[in-house]
């Protein structure tokens, strides 16, 4: 409503938001949304698994498309950083080491607690997959998503790839990029066509080839593009509106958890519009009002919600199961504000008190 109040005294004039590179307000609202989503797919997970309501169920497959939402934020917002710092002594290693401590130390911490549970109680972890989990890959990220500790971190062996690989263009400079982007297209689409049972039971190529990889491309691509076209707030709401329609009207053809084409294809562009409409309203999305403030700070404690939300809401959810009848309405009205509550809270608690003093430790030490 406030938007919708204030859009049409949104000013156009020439103000450039890719201009401020550490003040991207509207990339972390984007990242809340993104692990808002996440947040309510599993939730219906849970309440399919402990109770006997699914009202939850209209979040279906929507709620998954977060993490699509995630790697286009990621494309755009390392290719943003990266640009302007391309050419610089020591850029090279310094960006190994920032995407390094970005992902591993927190992530350890997580896979630690879930290793204790699964040294103690086995049945408990990861119980959906038939395979034995990979400790030593777990830790590394470097095995297959079914064998990790802790479920969540196969979408960070997507990112390790393409930090890895993105890296190249500290090499060979950033008028390389779009020679990487049509390179490493082709590579995935003759890998699909020329060797497609490898990218579906190998698991070293599922990643490597995997059309989900174009996602970061495509955020990439757009970030390239703004930063000499930079989006105005006036385009905000037609992307956004052209953003849910798409999303609406495609859903029907994808297939749930696919990693396919089908998924790629048709979420990799509402996934863009919406970053395309975000970063035009940079300005208002940095308003100092509590509902901004809120977003921002879910946005920047996104990484700790993510890694954590599954271990808080399945806690709640087999502990309430024990103790509370799974038929009662109001039980679980209570049950899912309850989930959502402390899922987030746990997260953001844990981003201001470890994740962020954490980090900002072990940067300075390098």
């Amino acid at each position: 409503i406030r938007f919708l109040l204030d859009y049409g005294s949104l000013r156009m004039d020439n103000y450039d938001p890719m201009s401020h590179p550490m003040k991207f307000h509207s990339i972390q609202f984007q990242r809340a949304v993104a692990v808002l989503m996440v947040l309510a797919f599993h939730i219906m997970s849970t309440e399919r698994k402990y109770t006997d309501f699914t009202w939850l169920a209209p979040v279906d497959a929507f709620g998954l498309y977060g993490v699509d939402l995630f790697f286009v934020i990621s494309g755009f917002i390392i290719t943003h950083t990266s640009l302007n710092k391309i050419g610089q002594k020591g850029a090279l290693k310094d960006f190994l080491i920032q995407r390094s401590l970005r992902i591993y130390p927190v992530y350890w911490i997580f896979t630690l607690v879930v290793l204790g549970v699964y040294l103690v109680k086995p049945e408990m972890v990861n119980s959906a997959s038939a395979l034995s989990p990979d400790i030593v890959g777990s830790f590394t990220l470097l095995t297959q998503k079914d064998r990790l500790l802790l479920a969540v971190g196969w979408t960070l062996t997507f990112e390790l790839y393409f930090y890895a690989v993105f890296s190249l263009i500290y090499l060979f400079g950033k008028k390389s990029l779009p020679a990487l982007w049509v390179i490493w297209s082709i590579f995935i689409c003759a890998f699909n066509l020329k060797a497609p049972e490898l990218t579906a039971n190998n698991p070293l190529f599922s990643v490597i080839a995997s059309p989900l990889v174009f996602e970061f491309m495509l955020g990439s691509i757009l970030c390239y593009w703004v930063r000499t076209h930079p989006p105005t707030p006036k385009m905000a709401l037609p992307a956004f509106v052209a953003a849910i329609a798409y999303a609406l009207i495609v859903h029907a053809e994808l297939e749930l958890h696919a990693l396919y084409w089908s998924r790629t294809l048709l979420m990799a562009i509402p996934c863009s519009l919406l970053i395309l409409g975000s970063v035009g309203l940079e300005r208002f999305l940095s308003a100092k009002n509590w509902a901004a403030q809120t977003m921002l700070l879910i946005g920047n404690a996104s990484y700790s919600i993510y890694l954590s939300h599954i271990l808080v809401i399945s806690a709640i959810g087999r502990i309430l199961s024990i103790f509370l009848p799974k038929d009662s309405a109001p039980i679980h009205v209570g049950w899912l504000a309850l989930s959502f509550g402390l899922a987030i809270g746990f997260g953001i608690a844990h981003y201001l008190l470890v994740e962020k003093p954490l980090l900002s430790w072990l940067r300075k030490r390098k």
